[in-house]
This record gives structure tokens, C-alpha cells and sequence, in this order.
């Protein structure tokens, strides 16, 4: 639970617990509105709220100040309700004594506000399943490619400087890549800049601007676009910048 609720320290745990059970404990189990709602995943519990995990609501485990201006929009709303203690009935209806004593109960309803909310996290669901479906690994990319180009083991060793080991974690499609063997892949694939810059997205790099290295390993797939990977070494070690193939850490 701290893990995924991004908790720093035990203290943030307990409270969390604690305001979890409170809301179980008052509004019921039974309340299959509010089941619904928290079993889209699309909430945390920060502040003493759940609201929608989106970073225009939460940044580091805390609410931003747009969430916290915009409560109605972003957190779900628990209202309370009065019981009295003592009731005086007469032939035609309740009525409250003037000093009854009233016990104020958290509630959670389908009003407006739930139910807009249920709603765009149904929407979230919907889209982030959507996205998960269709996303790529750079692994998965690259071996599409070399299906198209009809590669097998030994074209891959040829063309991109690399082993068969490297070849063999293609095809499970699930290795994480660092930059550089991908970079080799890419050479030897003859991408262009900006087919080589959607791969290393999917695997969360980019070519860093300004930075020395990843301007020449850019040089790559521009001024040197299709070059075979012993050209595009030679250039390497002609600047200064460490060259791609079998030598370089994964």
C-alpha cells in the first residue's frame, strides 16, 4: 500500500487506513455506489480526499493548489447527516425536541458531484485499457521491422554489430533495452530521426538536446541517414563518442 500510494514514511499509512475505515465503517459495505467507484482504481486517498490521480490534482503524493481550489471537481463528496438521539412522536409525524442530542454520520451518496466523477473515471478506465492495448515495447517495434525486412539471427549480427544474445531478447520482445543497443538496431534497420525517436519513446528516452553524445548518436539517422553501422562507428570514433556493437554495456 505505501508503495503504490507513494506513502514517505508510516504515519501517511495509518491515517490512510484510518480514514478508510471510517468510511467503510459509516457509510457500509453495502454501499455499492461507492464500491464502484473505488474499484475504477482511478482515485487516491491524499489530504484527507480521494481525488482523481491526475497530475493536474496530485503531484508528490499531495494535492496541487488547482485541486485544492477545484475540490468539487476533482474529489468525491462525503456529506453528513444528522440522527437524533431522542424523538418525541405525535398521531400525525416525528418531531424533534428542541434539546435533542444529534449524532452526526459521514454519508456517501449519488449526488451530482459521485456521480460526474463516477463517470470520468469509468472514461479513464475505458481509455487507459484502450492505451495499454496498443502500446509497444521498443523490443515489439523493432522486431516488426525486422519481420518486414525478413532479418533472421545472422542478418541482425551483420547489420547491427550486435550478438545473438541481443537478437534472442528481440524476439522475447519484453527486454528493456538501454539506448545504445537500440541505437546499433536502429542503424542497421536504416531509421530515420523520427522513427528512431518514437522507439526510444516507447522505452521513456530521448535524444537529450545540447548533449555531446546524443547529438552524434543523431547525426546518425540525419546527415548519416542509411549508413551501414561500420560507417556510422568510424564517425563515432572520429568524435570521441562511444561506438555501437557488441563492446557496449546493455
Amino acid at each position: 500500500v505505501m508503495k503504490c500510494e507513494c506513502f514517505s514514511c508510516v504515519t501517511d499509512l495509518l491515517d490512510y487506513l484510518h480514514n478508510n475505515l471510517l468510511i467503510a465503517h459509516y457509510c457500509g459495505f453495502n454501499n455499492e455506489f461507492l464500491k464502484a467507484i473505488l474499484d475504477t482504481s482511478a482515485f487516491r486517498f491524499v489530504g484527507g480526499y480521494f481525488v482523481l490521480n491526475h497530475e493536474t490534482y496530485v503531484q508528490n503524493n499531495q494535492l496541487t493548489e488547482y485541486a485544492k481550489s477545484h475540490l468539487a471537481e476533482c474529489t468525491l463528496d462525503f456529506s453528513v447527516k444528522l440522527q437524533p438521539d431522542y424523538l418525541m412522536h405525535s398521531d400525525a409525524r416525528m418531531m424533534f425536541r428542541s434539546d435533542s442530542v444529534f449524532k452526526e454520520t459521514p454519508s456517501f451518496d449519488n449526488n451530482t458531484q459521485n456521480t460526474e466523477l463516477f463517470n470520468r473515471a469509468k472514461d479513464f478506465e475505458k481509455k487507459l485499457k484502450r492505451a495499454q492495448a496498443s502500446a509497444q515495447t521498443p523490443a515489439q517495434w523493432m522486431k516488426q521491422r525486422m519481420a518486414e525486412e525478413h532479418w533472421y539471427e545472422s542478418t541482425f549480427e551483420e547489420k547491427t554489430g550486435l550478438d545473438k544474445m541481443n537478437y534472442s531478447r528481440v524476439q522475447k520482445e519484453t527486454h528493456r533495452f538501454t539506448m545504445l543497443p537500440l541505437l546499433a538496431m536502429g542503424v542497421g534497420l536504416s531509421l530515420d530521426c523520427t522513427e528512431m525517436t518514437e522507439v526510444l519513446n516507447l522505452g521513456g528516452m530521448t535524444f537529450i538536446p545540447g548533449n555531446r553524445d546524443h547529438e552524434a548518436y543523431k547525426y546518425l539517422f540525419t546527415a548519416m541517414y542509411g549508413k551501414g553501422i561500420d560507417e556510422c562507428n568510424a564517425f563515432l570514433e572520429e568524435v570521441g563518442v562511444q561506438t555501437l556493437g557488441t563492446k557496449q554495456r546493455f
